[in-house]
């Protein structure tokens, strides 16, 4: 893609395969706390909890206190995602995120809190026993430690997840995104955010958190409260030795701090309750019946330290009829900014929303393995591009900058709805529905012939079905770290980076498409998989371009020590190593189950 002759500044260029700068809402300053009045018929319900806080309790109890079809299932993501499921539902329950300038007023917010250290510690024991950890080198490092040497740790990345969960989740609530959150300041934030719910609950004082949350929907007949989605081992601060637990509670001194004063709020609720119920209770189960939906609303958001800042964002496909796309398209997607400053640990990211705010598509650079520098204040650009396999509609398009991985604690600039596209029309197979899959067809049991309305067609349909068969097939594979162990049977995704080292074009749709796949030989040199499943490329290669693609391999069902040969396969051609090119070849051990 030819760069932007008006533009001269420093550049970089990311070739993405096909998330990460999440959404938020429309903001609203509060510090008096609000009342817990009940939830009226037509405002809808926000439940938020941070994990293992009996949350899954709750949201059960509230499906059957609210009927099934009016409760969300739990959901991860930010506070404006949750907005767009109110579309479908009356409650909405999940794992969520704020984001700076969040308002709740026009919500019934309610949350709930465990005591730190033994949430903390259930929340340690559930990840280490009963779910499959991150395939990555860290996290099997960190796994492979004792509890207590894992607690004693100083890598700053164990110490981040031991730290203060609480007050890291509710201030940014409260926070403008205009200063840094740290210490005592985020704190402050932190209460500040409770105070914008109606409802705080405690899992030490879960039956009466239970009641409250029904009196407050008008629930006549409590439904029963079940304990679920507990650990198979659980995590007790007793059976640690005093220098560990002294450690917990000095690094979750704040979230200690907060929990005590969520107490407190909680206290008051459970008061003005009991002063409410003196009078009759004129609510029942029908008062909450889901009446008139609540749409999500769009609405600018705009926050940050100003540092560095988003200027623009530009977006044009290989048509170059500006942001009006085709499906399947080559597209373009600019970030600008400018740094007034010298920065050495910048991150750029976008994400790209539907007309109903549900959240298409984010990344950053980070994710991508790029830190970026800036020398002196001067005028940028990120260019990403990627392919647009999204369906016909209209989309908006934030961006942000930062430093870091994350935008928490700073922030220099984010802003929603800068830019919008259209994708008006489709290339390729045809397709219907929000995104394209690119599906290939196996037949059992059927002839097929050729449809010749498809041939007689004379437009861009036709040139995706059938490319020529290359002649010059070479390639380079790499990957940037040993594949570990894999469970017999398991499915993981590699990260494998391409170079067209021939001379020709790689199709990346159509019947001879060119796709990523694998072999596996075992200790004997004999062919246990031949046939590996594919992976698409993430747009045409040219020759000598360079991608990088998440590739899905399947491992044996048979343990024992292999090698992976990673390959490339032009469908119904050739596999790259019958053509005169070089397989990547992995040592890697099966496990049994």
């Amino acid at each position: 893609m030819a760069r932007n002759p008006k533009y001269s500044g420093p550049i970089l260029v990311l070739q993405l395969p096909s998330g990460i700068m999440p959404t938020a809402s429309n903001s609203a300053t509060q510090s008096a706390p609000r009342a817990p009045a009940r939830a009226g018929a037509v405002q809808p319900i926000l439940f938020d909890h941070v994990p293992k806080t009996g949350g899954t309790a709750l949201h059960a109890l509230l499906g059957e206190a609210l009927g099934a079809d009016e409760c969300s299932p739990i959901i991860t993501g930010s506070i404006g995602e949750a907005r767009a499921q109110f579309a479908r539902y009356r409650c909405v329950a999940g794992h969520l995120y704020f984001q700076p300038m969040t308002d709740l007023s026009d919500l019934w917010a309610f949350t709930v809190l465990r005591r730190p250290v033994e949430r903390l510690l259930s929340h340690l024991a559930y990840t280490r026993n009963d779910i499959t950890p991150a395939a990555d080198d860290f996290n099997q490092q960190a796994r492979s430690l004792d509890l207590v040497d894992y607690i004693g740790s100083d890598d700053p990345r164990i110490v981040d997840t031991l730290s203060n969960t609480l007050v890291r989740h509710y201030a940014p609530l409260a926070w403008d995104g205009n200063e840094t959150l740290a210490g005592e300041r985020s704190l402050t934030l932190a209460k500040e955010a409770l105070r914008r719910f109606n409802l705080i609950g405690l899992t030490e004082r879960m039956a009466e958190t239970a009641d409250l949350l029904c009196w407050s929907l008008g629930v006549v007949q409590p439904p029963r409260l079940r304990e679920l989605n507990v650990g198979s081992r659980k995590g007790t601060l007793e059976s640690l030795p005093a220098h560990a637990r002294e450690r917990l509670r000095r690094l979750n001194a704040l979230d200690i701090e907060l929990y005590a004063y969520a107490a407190e709020l909680h206290a008051g609720c459970r008061r003005r309750v009991i002063f409410a119920a003196r009078g009759p209770a004129a609510d029942t189960a029908a008062a909450v019946a889901r009446e008139t939906p609540v749409a999500a609303r769009r609405t600018r958001v705009e926050f940050g330290t100003r540092e560095v800042e988003v200027l623009r964002i530009e977006i044009y496909g290989q048509a170059g009829i500006g942001p009006v796309l085709l499906s399947g398209e080559i597209t373009t997607l600019r970030v600008v900014f400018r740094a007034h400053r010298s920065v050495d640990d910048l991150t750029v990211g976008f994400a790209i929303h539907d007309d109903h705010g549900r959240l298409v598509y984010a990344t950053n650079t980070r994710c991508h393995g790029h830190v970026l520098a800036v020398a002196e204040p001067s005028e940028c650009a990120v260019n990403f591009i990627l392919r647009a396999d999204i369906g016909v509609g209209h989309y908006h398009v934030g961006a942000s900058v930062h430093p870091s991985a994350q935008h928490l604690p700073t922030c220099y600039h984010w802003v929603e709805d800068m830019a919008s596209f259209d994708v008006a029309g489709n290339m390729g197979w045809h397709f219907e529905g929000a995104t394209k899959l690119s599906a290939q067809l196996r037949f059992e049991g059927v002839a097929t012939t050729a449809d010749a309305s498809a041939a007689a067609s004379v437009n861009v349909q036709y040139l995706n079905l059938l490319a020529p068969p290359l002649t010059d097939f070479r390639a380079r594979l790499t990957v940037g770290a040993p594949v570990p162990a894999l469970p017999a049977g398991q499915v993981a995704v590699l990260l494998v980076s391409l170079v067209n080292t021939g001379g020709e074009r790689w199709p990346s749709v159509g019947e001879r498409s060119v796709r990523l796949s694998y072999h596996w030989i075992d200790a004997d040199g004999a062919v246990a998989v031949f046939d590996g499943e594919r992976t698409h490329l993430p747009c045409d290669v040219e020759a000598g371009q360079d991608v990088s693609l998440w590739a899905n391999v399947r491992a044996p069902d048979i343990a024992g020590d292999y090698r992976l040969q990673l390959t490339l396969v032009q469908e119904s051609v050739t596999w790259l190593e019958r053509a005169g090119g070089e397989m990547l070849e992995l040592a890697v051990t099966i496990v049994t189950r």
